[in-house]
């Protein structure tokens, strides 16, 4: 190993030999971090690869620049810039690591430092900030170098050069961070409610899901069909986007299925993302602020639907379109307790791929396959279906040639999303046709979308901003077994909104035929009264800005962790939430909480509490670091200046 150190410090030259072993113990918790406890062991292998083949260019460069009669300019300028971006890429994927990001592609390293860039923009204008405080000192410090007629006479490795410099810079920033309130503007903002939302996960409330304890003797089998992004604005119809007027429905398949059973197309997705949705319907997980539960798996120990099935004699199976590392998602699937996990195995080598898993249409063909090859004539099984092949950016279906779009053009986000919406309904009628061949007369089914995406919102937010109705309702549909049909609401269109939190409980009393608390088998059987259930529903926007909403009665509050405010809607008279009937401001989440979260999940908020809210040395710290990070970028710059002396394409004005 000595050897091998003397050798690399020849030919790197020993600065840069010293700096390199420092930049990679620098990396090794994030490192660590990314395997041991990131979504996928594949997720972590291509970060760990991505960031060590930079790590090598690097070397590789600085190396190529040692050996023979480079520029010293180019050597500077290699260093300084692969350090700058190295720095920069650390930080975007620390970042994205440790501040709850779902997507494992983000840690891939220019993506990272797309992430800095875009949140530095986020934090209430410090990017600006940054850029016009550099910019006014750099337009002092140029002016007093005119005057003194020594402009370029900068000697950087004179001892006083950083004190002289950056102090001014740092009480700059001081002053902006304290004396304008730095713990409600800005990064600190972001810094407050990054530490609240962690706050409320992990100790204002003792647990997250419901614990109810469900059991069933019925020899029921049931099957969910879980659609990928459905707005149920686009099911109903009759909305106006942008001046353009859309009076039909982009689901009528969907429309002509409902016949046979009870349509809900005002469902509450209780959060945004497939993999949360999941946690709200099998854990009843009732608020998920921070990293989602796939993340966490540890956290999640109770007995989940398909457990508790299990406990009663079922057998669960689940069919993915989608890849099985993304999210975590396999490790999720199996803590949650399935018996079965389907994906590519049950797919040949030669079928379609979207950009987000197989087309719908030969996914379908290759479940019922397995299914009637492995599970013929079935009692107690639970089958879950989930497709994707419709997802952002929602331009697949233009590959599809046997599909006509609806919107001719598409050229907007919302146009290429209610046409894919239409794909997806399009392979609805082939799902249909394979489940009646298959399923007997005790088969339940159940089609529902896994969370909303918003027509009505700007096309870039990815679902990520926002609490309206645009961002969480979606349909829902049960189709009764044939045996029992003729007990149940058929034909009926409820615009009632029960939400994923009662999809267990509802499951369940079907299943035993009974009323269970908070089951809404009132709207779907007769000879049943509503009783014990509480027309209330929470839903959680936790990225952005991170809003919490409670919807009771179809008044809706949300309450906003951005700025501490509730803006309360009626729904009734205003289902597009433009106009609120009363903005609260200063208010605190325990106080939100107090009077607006379900009475049901009261039982769960931790009596011992004591709010803690270290939001001073936060502060403190992320002003210690931004003074280092201004000196580095105020070094460059003034490397910048020198390069060009040196070049002798100074403005002769300044020389004088």
């Amino acid at each position: 190993m000595k050897r091998v150190g003397n050798i690399l410090k020849r030919k790197l030259g020993l600065n840069t030999f010293y700096f390199s072993i420092v930049a990679f113990i620098f990396s090794l918790p994030l490192l660590l971090y990314a395997i041991l406890f990131r979504d996928s062991l594949l997720t972590s292998f291509f970060f760990v690869v991505s960031l060590a083949l930079f790590y090598l260019i690097q070397i590789m460069l600085v190396a190529w620049l040692n050996n023979g009669k480079k520029s010293i300019f180019l050597k500077k300028f290699f260093i300084i810039t692969f350090s700058t971006i190295y720095f920069l890429c650390y930080v975007g994927v620390a970042l994205n690591l440790f501040n709850g990001g779902d997507f494992s592609y983000m840690v891939v390293f220019f993506t990272g430092l797309k992430s800095v860039f875009i949140a530095s923009i986020k934090f209430n204008g410090l990017f600006i900030v940054t850029l016009i405080a550099l910019g006014i000192l750099f337009i002092i410090y140029i002016i007093f170098r005119i005057l003194k007629k020594t402009l370029w006479e900068i000697d950087i490795n004179h001892k006083n050069y950083a004190l002289y410099l950056v102090v001014p810079l740092f009480f700059l920033f001081l002053a902006i961070l304290f004396v304008q309130g730095a713990a409600d503007s800005g990064f600190m903002n972001y810094v407050r409610k990054t530490y609240e939302r962690y706050d409320i996960d992990n100790n204002y409330f003792k647990q997250l899901y419901d614990d109810s304890n469900y059991q069933t003797d019925s020899d029921m089998n049931v099957i969910v069909l879980q659609l990928e992004s459905v707005n149920s604005f686009g099911v109903l119809g009759n909305f106006s986007v942008e001046r353009e007027y859309y009076n039909s429905s982009f689901t009528p398949n969907l429309w002509k299925y409902a016949s046979r059973g009870i349509f809900f197309p005002k469902y509450i997705g209780n959060s945004v993302r497939t993999i949360r949705a999941q946690a709200n319907m099998f854990c009843g997980v009732f608020l998920n602020m921070n990293r989602a539960f796939a993340f966490r798996l540890d956290e999640l120990n109770k007995d989940c639907l398909p457990v508790q099935l299990r406990k009663s004699g079922y057998r669960s199976l689940f069919f993915r379109e989608d890849t099985l590392e993304f999210t975590n998602f396999e490790n999720f699937i199996e803590t949650v307790g399935f018996d079965e996990i389907h994906q590519s195995d049950i797919m040949q080598e030669d079928d379609a791929k979207a950009d987000w898993g197989y087309y719908d249409e030969i996914f379908f063909e290759r479940v019922f396959d397995y299914l009637n090859n492995n599970y013929k004539n079935p009692d107690q099984i639970f089958t879950y279906i989930e497709i994707s092949a419709h997802h952002f950016p929602f331009e697949s279906y233009e590959d599809d040639k046997k599909f006509d779009p609806p919107i001719k053009n598409a050229e907007e986000v919302y146009e290429h999303y209610l046409n894919s919406l239409a794909w997806q309904d399009y392979y609805l009628d082939i799902f249909m046709k394979l489940f009646d061949e298959y399923s007997d007369n005790n088969t339940l089914l159940i089609i529902t979308g896994d969370h909303s995406y918003p027509i009505f919102e700007e096309p870039d937010q990815y679902n990520t901003l926002g609490l309206y109705d645009d961002n969480i309702l979606i349909p829902v549909l049960f189709i009764p077994p044939k045996n029992v049909e003729h007990e149940y609401k058929v034909g009926s269109v409820n615009l009632r909104r029960h939400s994923q939190l009662d999809f267990r409980a509802t499951l369940f009393s079907l299943l035993n035929n009974q009323t269970l608390p908070n089951s809404f088998i009132f709207n779907l059987k007769d000879g049943f009264e509503e009783e014990d259930y509480e027309d209330c529903a929470m839903a959680v926007q936790p990225f952005g800005e991170l809003k919490v909403g409670s919807i009771k009665n179809n008044i809706k509050s949300v309450y906003s962790l951005e700025d501490k405010s509730v803006t309360t809607y009626d729904l009734t008279s205003d289902p597009l939430e433009v106009s609120p009937i009363l903005f609260e401001e200063g208010i605190t989440y325990e106080k939100f909480f107090e009077k607006h979260l379900c009475s049901r999940y009261k039982q769960y908020i931790n009596k011992n509490y004591v709010s803690k809210k270290p939001y001073w040395y936060l502060r403190l710290i992320f002003v210690v670091l931004l003074f280092f990070v201004l000196f580095y970028i105020f070094l460059i710059l003034l490397w910048i200046f020198e390069v060009i002396k040196s070049k002798g394409i100074v403005p002769k004005l300044l020389k004088k």
